[in-house]
């Protein structure tokens, strides 16, 4: 299986260009782009430096780069930018973040990478899964899918802990509780099959939901018969599952979803 990020592979700005022009974005850290490699991105001069390249280049990164007052600043993360994984992609009109279907759309990717967290490895197929989940979201428009697909590629390495996420799910009302597992519930059957991590990690989802967690497993079957999926059937490896704005998110996700938000 191939690294999804190779700490040790180098490319030039020309090649990231290229990367961001046929894949749509870049994902490594500063260190992988040779022209970067030496900047102290603890520095100002070496970030402004970065910054000015995304400028001339119509590009944006996460976590953000912002200029403020007192010059450019990384937001939202406590640390600096030294082997702290970056996303960095085409500069996008602007998106209401805050729409029915947005949110609703942030809650699946977010979802997705708390389940793509659990075996501690990001695979590439897991990746590729998740956009052609976001693509299929037919009432997204192309901007608004790659601006959900940009955040959840930059969830799924962001340094936040599994631990840390389940504390901030407890912490819901219940109604939220209950739409991160029917979300969840979905992204577990997509793949045709009922992984034991999973399931584990829905059992904790239902325990914070008080949902009875025997249940889990039966309602998965459930689930996938209803969506005519065949649980460890021929087509294992296409998730083929169907998101539809169900529901309207519940205004407590917000604290959920505000590392995308912000952005």
């Amino acid at each position: 299986m191939m690294k999804v990020i190779d700490f040790e592979k180098k490319l030039t700005v020309l090649d990231l260009l290229q990367c961001v022009a046929n894949e749509g974005f870049f994902l490594g850290t500063i260190d992988n782009i040779v022209e970067f490699e030496e900047l102290d991105v603890s520095r100002q001069l070496s970030l402004e430096q970065i910054y000015e390249f995304l400028e001339e280049h119509s590009l944006d990164i996460l976590p953000k780069l912002v200029r403020t007052s007192n010059g450019i600043t990384v937001a939202n993360l406590p640390k600096n930018l030294v082997h702290e994984p970056v996303v960095i992609f085409r500069r996008q009109p602007a998106v209401d973040k805050k729409s029915s279907n947005m949110r609703y759309a942030l809650l699946i990717a977010k979802v997705s990478a708390l389940m793509a967290k659990i075996d501690g490895e990001v695979k590439n197929e897991e990746i590729s899964q998740l956009k052609e989940s976001i693509n299929n979201l037919s009432f997204l428009t192309e901007n608004e899918a790659y601006f959900v697909f940009i955040r959840a590629i930059y969830w799924f390495f962001a340094n936040h802990s599994l631990e840390l996420l389940i504390d901030e799910i407890e912490s819901l009302n219940n109604t939220a509780k209950v739409q991160i597992v029917s979300v969840a519930k979905d992204i577990a059957i997509a793949d045709a099959d009922i992984d034991k991590a999973e399931v584990n990690i829905l059992r904790e989802l239902y325990r914070k939901a008080d949902i009875p967690t025997k249940k889990v497993v039966k309602d998965l079957k459930r689930l996938a018969k209803s969506r005519n999926i065949e649980i460890g059937g021929a087509n294992r490896s296409a998730r083929k599952v169907e998101h539809s704005a169900a529901f309207e998110v519940d205004d407590s996700l917000d604290r959920l979803l505000d590392d995308f938000s912000d952005f």
